[in-house]
């Protein structure tokens, strides 16, 4: 099983990515340009998303196909 499979975060990618990368690639994936003023933004309001869970919902007719393009896609 791979690390990125026993993963239960982003953080947990990043320390994994810290580990095996050498520095230099690290940084180059993991910073931003300038202020990283935009990659704070960005962590921000990934920080801020809270996934809802429903539970004991029938789920027998659910369906995840969307339109992509005005394409069929099987999953979303």
């Amino acid at each position: 099983m791979s690390t990125a499979s026993k993963a239960f975060s982003i953080e947990d990618l990043r320390s994994a990515a810290r580990h095996r990368l050498p520095q230099a690639i690290f940084d180059f994936f993991d910073g931003g340009a300038e202020d990283e003023l935009t990659l704070d933004d960005n962590q921000a309001a990934f920080r801020r998303l809270r996934l809802l869970p429903k539970v004991l919902m029938d789920v027998s007719q659910v369906k995840t196909d969307v339109q992509l393009l005005g394409n069929a896609a099987a999953l979303p």
